[in-house]
């Protein structure tokens, strides 16, 4: 069924009808503040999340038992 083809809906009189370009135009408009919406809801979730700060993780460090220096031309090494 064509647009053309789809009747107008009927109100209280024949000069208030809606058209169907006017309800189209209804539901874009709809459509577009319900996407806005989501998209709001998604920017507002993003800037929660990012908030959140987790503390500084203690991530274990591997030392060496054995130093070495350099004097000169000689190397010591220490080890305990």
């Amino acid at each position: 069924m064509s647009l053309a083809q789809v009747p107008t809906l009927q109100q209280k009189s024949p000069s208030e009808a809606v058209t169907v370009e006017e309800l189209q135009a209804e539901r874009a408009v709809r459509q577009r503040e319900q996407f806005q919406q989501l998209q709001q809801l998604n920017r507002q979730q993003d800037r929660n999340d990012m908030r959140y700060r987790p503390e500084r993780l203690e991530v274990p460090v591997i030392r060496p038992s054995c130093s070495s220096s350099v004097y000169g031309s000689s190397v010591s090494a220490g080890c305990r």
